[in-house]
């Protein structure tokens, strides 16, 4: 992811069944777009009358490196913002707090990233990942099955789940997908 380039890219849609995109660059693996078509379409079902989600910088046509990331080299990465406590309309990503992030349809749509055994990281400003987690509790997941998925509640210094803190991720989450075959 921070030394990669990208072979055969698929320019992700400026807009499509419950997201757009913000300009930047917007190339992924096959795999990465169709996994990112799948889950905002399955969110927009759950949720019809909500507003699209933001998807922001993916990686460049041939990847390498692309301004203001490290990663977003290999068409793996990608960053999304969250969904409003208010359901207002975004176009871009706006920093939110456990009040102003709607945790219910967020931790829908990471969900759904999740459950497709895809992901290898998501970064989220650890002051979010309490609504998540408690989100994900009333939605049926277990304590064991969230200490492997989220860093929290052991602090945000942990290494440890697929969730983790990274600075600069309260106004949108990063996900990094596995390599594909």
């Amino acid at each position: 992811p921070n030394d990669g380039t990208l072979s055969g890219g698929v320019l992700f849609p400026k807009k499509g069944p419950g997201w757009i995109r913000k300009k930047g660059p917007a190339y992924g693996t096959d795999e990465t777009v169709r996994l990112l078509d799948w889950a905002f379409q399955e969110v927009k079902s759950m949720y019809p009358d909500t507003v699209p989600i933001v998807v922001g910088d993916i990686s460049a046509q041939w990847g390498g490196r692309i301004k203001k990331h490290n990663s977003h080299q290999s068409g793996r990465d990608v960053d999304i913002g969250y969904f409003t406590a208010d359901n207002s309309r975004l176009r871009g990503f706006k920093k939110l707090t456990a009040a102003t992030m709607d945790a219910e349809k967020t931790w829908a749509l990471i969900e759904r990233f999740l459950v497709t055994g895809y992901v290898r990281f998501i970064f989220i400003s650890y002051v979010l990942q309490e609504p998540l987690y408690e989100e994900a509790l009333a939605t049926g997941w277990g304590p064991e099955e969230l200490e492997r998925i989220f860093q929290y509640p052991r602090g945000h210094r942990t290494r440890k789940g697929i969730i983790r803190h990274a600075k600069g991720h309260q106004a949108h989450f990063h996900i990094r997908f596995k390599c594909p075959a």
